[in-house]
């Protein structure tokens, strides 16, 4: 994250990052690089018998698209991460799960 960069707790356990004039290929290395560090600290051991885990939606701010509809895509993406997961995660397998919303802009302004 660089400093003209935001995260906003959005919700109970949803966090919305904005990445200041950031295309999509942007945030996909933000989103990768959160992804491995999240692995490498649940494969350092620091909660015994839990695994923290993040399902995260990336959706692109540009001219003519409201906050809405970005919110809406990159939830909609966040929710198709989150349902995949499920579909590989361990039977009993207690964890800790936060969603992120991620939305690039372009400055539409």
């Amino acid at each position: 994250m660089r400093g003209s960069d935001a995260v906003i707790r959005y919700g109970g356990d949803e966090f919305l990052v904005i990445l200041a004039d950031a295309s999509q290929a942007d945030a996909k290395i933000v989103v990768d690089r959160a992804q491995g560090c999240l692995r490498d600290w649940n494969q350092g051991g620091h909660l015994k018998g839990f695994e923290v885990s993040l399902s995260i939606g990336v959706a692109e701010w540009t001219k003519g698209v409201t906050l809405d509809e970005v919110l809406d895509a990159a939830d909609r993406e966040m929710y198709a991460s989150k349902r995949a997961a499920k579909l590989v995660s361990r039977e009993g397998q207690p964890g800790i799960r936060a969603r992120v919303k991620a939305a690039s802009t372009t400055a539409p302004y």
